[in-house]
Order: structure tokens, then C-alpha cells, then sequence
């Protein structure tokens, strides 16, 4: 999360303090909560197999009912 937080200071035009309060109470605040979870949300879909359904490719597969329901 560091280099991840390196590459975010560098969009912006703030001191490291004003920085570590957009994101940190002594830990992440709410909004800290939200960039890590974005930040790390694309390697741990790439963890899981099967994706879970929204990062599924769009077909019509996604909706399978058939092994729930009896005909």
C-alpha cells in the first residue's frame, strides 16, 4: 500500500499532513477504508475462481437456475 499511496500523494497538491488526514484517524478513516478496498479489489478478484458474478464477462450464463429448480 505504500507505493499505491506514493502514486496517489502525487495527484494531488497537499503537505504529507493534509494527505495522511484524508485517509487516516491513527488508522484509515472511512474515506481511507474506500481507497484501500479499490486499491486492492482488483488483485483479489484475480485471486477468485469462480469471479463473483459482476466481474463475470456479460453473457447470459450468469443467471442459472437450473440446479436450484426442478422442472
Amino acid at each position: 500500500m505504500n507505493v499505491v499511496h506514493a502514486e496517489d500523494f502525487k495527484c494531488f497538491r497537499l503537505t504529507y499532513e493534509q494527505y495522511r488526514r484524508r485517509y487516516f484517524i491513527g488508522h484509515y478513516n472511512p474515506s481511507g477504508n474506500h481507497f484501500f478496498a479499490f486499491a486492492i479489489k482488483d488483485t483479489i478478484v484475480n485471486w477468485l475462481e469462480p469471479k463473483p458474478i459482476t466481474y463475470r464477462p456479460g453473457d447470459d450464463s450468469l443467471i442459472q437456475f437450473q440446479d436450484y429448480l426442478r422442472e
